[in-house]
């Protein structure tokens, strides 16, 4: 895979304020166009500390209501102007996902003849929100911060509802993603904010596509029984695909249920995994 070039990310925001560069949308929004610049909207909004996001094109599509098709072609233009870098992400030699990285104003290409622009690149200040590292806040921040105090708590936070956004991901269309709401729920986990819930997709991403064929009462099962297996303090979604066919072979046979795996340990000093059943009424 090529070596990305050094570059400098764009300037760290508070992440509840949620702003676009005042420069990109003065003078290099019209030069991208209007898919660029949702795209960059929902790029600014996933955004991390480092100024790097990984929603994948179809979440990007699904949020902004548009195709995957119209996503590329929003990208193409941020990555042609240098506003948006891209890496791919491999994981055992096998493309995983993308990675977005938002480059700072200063580098960004400018395009040819736009004066707009030329201007925007004289000054490298950050355009909203309180400055970072000391520098001095310009009229517009003033503005927006008076306005971000009047709305304290951002819209985000207001908006939060951790049992909606679960019923989302098990309503998506695709299987693997409804799985990863599965697995959400079975474990109980509480994601506070869209980031954290992407966050686990993508670790997820996976052992979701190899639980394609499984019903959700099998994964059920399997999580339930991992649960009441007592070595095991924590387990992800690769133990429960470790296990799963062995609990769905059981049921198959119409046998007892598999309620935990205990640990038995062989002449030759390795450990293996012995199902213990319900047991079966007379």
């Amino acid at each position: 895979m090529p070596q990305l070039k050094l570059f400098k990310v764009r300037d760290l925001r508070k992440k509840e304020q949620f702003i676009i560069d005042d420069a990109y949308l003065n003078s290099w929004a019209r030069h991208c166009g209007t898919p660029a610049t949702l795209v960059y909207l929902s790029l600014c909004r996933h955004a991390d500390k480092e100024q790097k996001a990984f929603p994948s094109q179809r979440f990007i599509a699904d949020e902004l209501g548009i195709n995957v098709r119209t996503v590329k072609r929003g990208l193409k233009a941020l990555q042609k102007y240098n506003i948006v870098q891209t890496e791919q992400e491999r994981e055992k030699g096998k493309f995983t996902n993308y990675i977005y990285y938002l480059v700072d104003k200063s580098q960004w290409n400018k395009p040819p003849g736009d004066k707009k622009c030329l201007r925007s690149h004289q000054g490298t200040k950050t355009d909203s929100g309180p400055p970072p590292y000391g520098l001095s806040p310009t009229k517009d921040a003033h503005y927006k911060d008076a306005h971000l105090k009047d709305n304290s708590m951002s819209q985000e936070a207001t908006d939060w509802n951790l049992e909606k956004e679960i019923q989302k991901v098990l309503e998506d269309k695709r299987r693997h993603i409804q799985i990863i709401g599965v697995w959400i729920e079975e474990i109980r986990l509480r994601p506070e904010n869209t980031e954290q819930i992407q966050s686990i997709i993508r670790r997820n991403l996976r052992p979701a596509r190899l639980l394609n064929g499984y019903t959700n009462e099998d994964i059920h099962e399997t999580i339930e029984a991992l649960k009441n297996t007592e070595y095991l303090r924590k387990f992800t979604l690769e133990t429960v695909l470790k296990y799963i066919d062995e609990v769905v072979a059981q049921k198959k046979k119409e046998g007892p249920k598999i309620i935990r795996f205990e640990e038995v340990r062989q002449k030759d000093g390795s450990v293996a995994m012995r199902p213990i059943y319900t047991e079966k009424l007379e």
